[in-house]
């Protein structure tokens, strides 16, 4: 799996194997911060398993600010 291929670099592997179902994630954590980086190394990890991630959302409005607007889930 490329989860763990990868992990080591960027340390979502379990996200994506306990927090993903089909095509959709859902985690809480801790800040903002945190969550950007979630959606960071996650979107990096499926890229370099040839997948592309394309629409976040959150409940947290610097979080949905932190993103480019072409990662926003529409009507964000």
């Amino acid at each position: 799996m490329f989860a763990n291929d990868n992990e080591k670099d960027l340390g979502v592997a379990t996200f994506i194997r306990k927090d993903f179902y089909v095509a959709n994630g859902l985690r809480s954590v801790e800040s903002v911060q945190d969550a950007v980086t979630l959606v960071k190394n996650t979107k990096e990890m499926f890229k370099r398993g040839g997948f592309k991630l394309l629409k976040f959302t959150s409940s947290d409005k610097k979080v949905i600010e932190a993103l480019p607007t072409e990662n926003r889930a529409k009507g964000i």
